[in-house]
C-alpha cells in the first residue's frame, strides 16, 4: 500500500530511483531470455515452413509423398516441436538446461539435413526428388491453378534453391545462437556478488 505523504525520515521521497534499482546482470539475463525465446520460435517457424512447403508441394502435384520428402516433413515437424519446447522452457527461472538441449538437438538436425542436401548436390543425385525441386513444381502448380500464370518449374527452381539454402543457414545459425546465449545466461547467473 502506498503511504500518503509519509516518507522515511531524512528524505523527501525523491531519491526512490537510487534506492530501488535492479542489478544490471539481472536485467541482461531477462533481455537474453526474451531473445533466446524469439530465436527458438523463429527456428521452429522455419522448420514448420519447410515441412509445410514440402507437404503442400507434394500434394499440389497430385502425386504421393516419396521417401525423401517424407523424411523432410517428419524432420521439420519434429525439430519444430523441439524448438517450441525450448522456447517455452526458457521462461522458467530454474535454468537453461532444457533450452540448451533443445537448441543442440535442432542444431544436430540442421547439420544432418544440410549434410544430406550438400551430399546430394555434390554427388549429382537426382535433383527432381529434392525439396527445392518439389517446391518449384508445387509453386508452378499453385501459380497455374489459382493465378492462371504459366511458369515452368525450371524457371522457378533457382529461386527455390536459394530459399532452401537460406533456410538451411537459418536452421544452423539460430539454434547455435540460442545455445551460446544460454551459456551466457548461465555464466551471468553463476557470478558471485562482490
Amino acid at each position: 500500500m502506498a503511504s500518503r505523504g509519509a516518507h522515511v525520515v531524512g528524505t523527501d521521497g525523491s531519491d526512490h530511483a537510487f534506492r530501488q534499482r535492479v542489478e544490471a546482470r539481472y536485467a541482461r539475463v531477462a533481455t537474453s531470455r526474451r531473445r533466446v525465446e524469439t530465436l527458438m520460435r523463429v527456428n521452429a517457424g522455419t522448420w514448420f515452413l519447410i515441412a509445410v512447403a514440402t507437404f503442400v508441394s507434394a500434394r499440389a502435384q497430385g502425386g504421393g509423398v516419396d521417401g525423401r520428402s517424407r523424411a523432410t516433413i517428419v524432420a521439420g515437424a519434429l525439430a519444430g516441436g523441439v524448438s517450441l519446447v525450448g522456447s517455452a522452457r526458457i521462461r522458467e527461472r530454474k535454468g537453461t538446461g532444457t533450452t540448451k538441449a533443445c537448441a543442440a538437438a535442432t542444431l544436430a538436425a540442421a547439420a544432418c539435413r544440410g549434410a544430406m542436401e550438400t551430399f546430394a548436390r555434390v554427388m549429382n543425385v537426382d535433383e527432381h526428388i529434392s525439396a527445392s525441386w518439389l517446391w518449384s513444381e508445387g509453386l508452378s502448380a499453385v501459380l497455374g491453378r489459382f493465378l492462371k500464370v504459366k511458369a515452368s518449374p525450371g524457371a522457378l527452381y533457382p529461386a527455390c534453391v536459394n530459399a532452401e539454402v537460406l533456410c538451411e543457414m537459418t536452421l544452423a545459425l539460430l539454434p547455435l545462437g540460442s545455445y551460446l546465449m544460454c551459456v551466457g545466461i548461465d555464466a551471468q547467473m553463476s557470478k558471485k556478488e562482490n
